[in-house]
């Protein structure tokens, strides 16, 4: 379904709870990125998810009421400015993909490991 479709019969408000009430599962876990922390899209979404019993993660910057109450688990970047919020999410992101591939192929998948282990 196109995002442009399902933005007009929907609005953009419901773009992601839309998915996430439609494919997410029990077994599912939702990770939201967020530097205003005031997107209704983003908010919806974790509703629908908690809603479903799905776990939400989510990451954000240094003040966020709304997600720290909806979500199981908020990373906080203790920041206010855009740029720096965003960039620690990218490392954020990278180090969580890093640890879900290595705990399901193994250490020996992870190539930064051996060069961790390596230095030190």
């Amino acid at each position: 379904l196109s995002f442009t479709v399902m933005c007009n019969d929907y609005l953009f408000d419901y773009l992601f709870a839309r998915q996430v009430g439609s494919i997410g599962q029990k077994a599912d876990v939702l990770m939201c990125i967020t530097t205003s922390v005031k997107s209704p899209n983003i908010l919806k979404a974790v509703a629908a998810a908690r809603a479903k019993g799905i776990m939400s993660i989510g990451f954000t910057g240094k003040t966020a009421p709304q997600m720290t109450e909806l979500c199981d688990l908020v990373l906080h970047i203790p920041s206010t400015h855009t740029g720096k919020i965003q960039e620690s999410h990218i490392v954020l992101g990278h180090i969580i993909c890093a640890l879900i591939e290595e705990e399901i192929y193994g250490a020996e998948y992870n190539p930064a490991r051996k060069k961790i282990e390596t230095f030190v």
